[in-house]
């Protein structure tokens, strides 16, 4: 695949996620699931905005955090 290919698709991809972004937005309050879904865009969103560049340590300190929430919104989900 060409980095043309690779630039196209990172594209096409960063727009389905940030429509399942809007979608984890408005369902904060609505959908047991939210957050799972949020904390997966968020990662997403990191990820493809350095797709050709570095990811800073704050950026994965920020990946760790919502790593961490998903952990946390799991545990909580599965024990009720």
């Amino acid at each position: 695949m060409s980095n043309s290919d690779y630039n196209q698709l990172v594209k096409e991809i960063t727009e389905l996620v940030d429509k399942m972004a809007e979608m984890s937005y408005t369902a904060a309050e609505h959908h047991p699931y939210w957050k799972i879904l949020y904390s997966c865009v968020e990662i997403s969103k990191t990820t493809l905005e350095k797709w050709n560049s570095e990811i800073t340590s704050d950026e994965f300190d920020e990946i760790l955090w919502h790593v961490k929430e998903l952990k946390n919104t799991c545990e909580k989900l599965s024990h009720k």
